[in-house]
């Protein structure tokens, strides 16, 4: 899947759409902390889905 066949499979399959795009939302927020000089989060911290 790519992300032009997201919107597709959008209510189909929801799990398969949050597993496409967590590797991206995680980058981007060590992206985001590590540009802040924050420390970045353990690999060991829980993933909290809403």
């Amino acid at each position: 899947m790519d992300g032009s066949m997201a919107g597709k499979v959008c209510y189909k399959d929801l799990d398969r759409i949050i597993s496409y795009c967590e590797p991206d939302v995680v980058t981007l927020a060590q992206v985001f902390l590590r540009m802040r000089n924050d420390p970045s989060p353990s690999e060991e911290t829980e993933v909290k889905r809403v």
